[in-house]
């Protein structure tokens, strides 16, 4: 996979994914969302997943991990995540997990960016 972390727009962060994660990549990922978490700011995360594969089962339990182990943080720091797929059964699929095990923040599933930003950006206004 290749996996490209933008926080250059801060508190906007864009997090672009294609092609088959690596086990290093997923790794990178989180330590990025930690990073975000530890500057203590209200942020919201775009992942841009159009043309990424499938994580394996250990991939998705590091992430699933992780949000169990941040969710005070992310309650507090973050104003919402976009996920954008070009795939309908992925958005589906994201959905219906966001709707069963709620995050501690707004979620939004996009299959294109411009909605996406406009989502993100209200999510940070909604913040002040």
């Amino acid at each position: 996979m290749t996996y490209v972390a933008d926080d250059e727009a801060w508190p906007l962060c864009v997090d672009t994914m294609s092609g088959h994660a690596t086990d290093a990549e997923v790794e990178r990922y989180n330590a990025r969302r930690a990073q975000r978490l530890a500057r203590e700011g209200p942020h919201v995360q775009i992942v841009d997943a159009r043309g990424a594969e499938r994580m394996n089962a250990d991939q998705r339990r590091r992430i699933a991990d992780f949000n169990r182990d941040h969710r005070d943080a992310q309650a507090a720091w973050v104003a919402g995540v976009a996920f954008i797929s070009d795939s309908t059964v992925i958005r589906g699929v994201l959905q219906a997990i966001y709707w069963l095990h709620p995050p501690p923040y707004p979620t939004a599933v996009f299959d294109e960016l411009d909605a996406a930003m406009r989502w993100a950006r209200a999510r940070l206004a909604e913040r002040g």
